[in-house]
């Protein structure tokens, strides 16, 4: 007998290990199944919406989905959404409509896009509170120099606490009274009196979180010395700048440095608003020169003058000039056609001439004369395969400018009667330290290309000049190094 129990209790377990490993299998089949299945969810949302706090725009959002869906908010109690849900397949267009926001505060919610387990979107959505803070008559206040407690009144505007601080102009300016309020309410500041320059503050608000909201402008006036421009650079040439001074009272100019005769004012006195010429010799030097000079109040026992200084640098005529006869063809190495230099200039026929080792700058090469039918060619070439092309057609009456890697930039006409052109080219330095270039015919500006086509600043590179079609004669070429100014 108890060995029928025992082998009765031995099926038993048999039996249950077998179901307890074919549950086990079926779990892990149905989790796998889970696991592998996949929810095809579309939406066309923004990530964000910003709203106001009154009379908001309903949010206007697309789902779709291979399985059921839904869309819902955190905050319900605040927006309406219909539909809230739908079936698979269809594309629904859903409405978001929120409520007034009667808070001070602003307000956040979140939209949840989601179908079956998987969540395909969460939207922001921000509502602007009630909360103002605002000022009235506080445009361009402006105190007087000469009172002792100079003031002035302006209103604030507020449906919640806020406080003012002076936050610029602490030294002379206050706030006089209180300074806080609830809801509407005025502030008045005042200032000491002002013996010199004329200057200038700021009041802020604050709202009931101490966040500024606010700034208020306070001018209180005095002694005003004010050049439109306080820094030249100018050409070698002799000639004249002209510099609007806006002034209250009187004024001189002196230089710093007297032994300087290479420039020169129209007059060293003013009174009031004035223009002063300033008058500046050629130089004829081999380097950049500079003058600093001041604009200076009156002299008043105990009162502090006002100062501006103003510097001019003025360039030196770096210019060289070439003339292509046969001492400067010595300098150029034929790269193919028919090129000869003589005293008539540098002739080519479907031929170019190349020199290497040139420098940023400003280029100008000069054609004498021009066949009816030549096309003329400037390449600035550079190591890795990058070139700027200068064309100019006289079959098409066009100008081509481009770069290579290659960018047709521009064509423009030009007068094919003239017969003689300059074909300028400007290489200077763009902000990303590689090169921008400009082209010009007769000393007008055709077109730029800024720093775009990779070449670094400071790159010598192979030039090429010539006729890719018919004959051309070249008489000479310039060229003008950038100027380094310095600070």
């Amino acid at each position: 007998m108890k060995d029928i129990l025992n082998k009765y209790k031995t099926g038993w377990y048999a039996v249950w290990c077998i179901l307890a490993i074919g549950t086990s299998l079926l779990m892990h089949s149905c989790t796998d199944d889970e696991a592998t299945k996949i929810v095809d969810l579309r939406y066309r949302a923004k990530d964000t919406y910003n709203l106001p706090a009154s009379n908001p725009q309903a949010i206007k959002i697309q789902v779709k989905s291979s399985e059921q869906w839904m869309v819902y908010s955190d905050h319900p109690d605040w927006c309406s959404i219909s539909p809230e849900q739908g079936e698979a397949g269809e594309t629904f267009d859903v409405s978001i409509q929120y409520k007034a926001n009667t808070e001070l505060d602003d307000r956040t919610d979140t939209i949840t896009v989601k179908s079956d387990y998987w969540v395909g979107k969460w939207i922001t959505v921000i509502q602007k509170g009630i909360a103002y803070l605002n000022t009235e008559n506080a445009d361009d206040i402006l105190l007087s120099k000469e009172e002792a407690d100079a003031e002035a009144t302006f209103k604030v505007l507020a449906n919640q606490n806020w406080t003012a601080k002076v936050t610029e102009g602490e030294a002379w300016l206050s706030i006089k009274g209180t300074a806080s309020g609830t809801n509407d309410g005025t502030l008045t500041v005042t200032a000491i009196s002002n013996p010199s320059e004329k200057r200038y503050g700021t009041v802020t608000l604050y709202d009931r979180h101490n966040v500024a909201q606010q700034t208020v402008k306070i001018t209180q006036d005095g002694i005003q010395i004010d050049p439109d421009k306080t820094s030249f650079r100018e050409s070698y040439e002799a000639h004249s700048i002209e510099i609007q001074v806006i002034s209250n009272g009187t004024w001189t100019v002196a230089k710093e440095d007297a032994l300087q005769d290479w420039y020169s004012f129209s007059s060293t006195s003013f009174n009031g608003d004035g223009t002063l010429t300033v008058t500046l010799n050629e130089n004829t030097g081999t380097a950049i020169r500079k003058a600093t000079f001041t604009l200076s109040s009156e002299a008043i026992p105990g009162v502090e003058p006002v100062v501006r200084t103003i510097t001019i640098q003025q360039a030196y005529n770096g210019t060289e000039r070439h003339i292509f006869d046969a001492a400067e063809g010595k300098n150029w190495n034929v790269n193919n056609g028919t090129c000869s230099f003589s005293d008539a200039g540098f002739y080519s026929k479907v031929g170019r001439v190349t020199q290497a080792g040139m420098q940023p700058g400003y280029y100008s090469f000069h054609i004498k004369e021009m066949a009816a039918d030549a096309q003329a060619v400037i390449f600035f070439t550079y190591s890795g395969g990058s070139e700027i092309r200068w064309h100019l057609n006289m079959a098409t009456g066009k100008t081509n400018y481009s770069t290579l890697p290659y960018s047709e930039l521009a064509q423009k006409s030009f007068d094919k009667s003239k017969g003689s052109y300059t074909l300028g080219l400007s290489l200077t330095k763009a902000e990303d330290g590689n090169m921008n270039v400009a082209w010009y015919l007769d000393g007008e500006l055709c077109t730029t290309y800024r720093g775009t086509f990779g070449v670094e600043y400071g790159t010598t590179s192979l030039v090429y000049i010539g006729t890719n079609i018919s004959e051309a004669t070249y008489d000479w070429w310039e060229y003008t190094p950038n100027y380094e100014w310095g600070d």
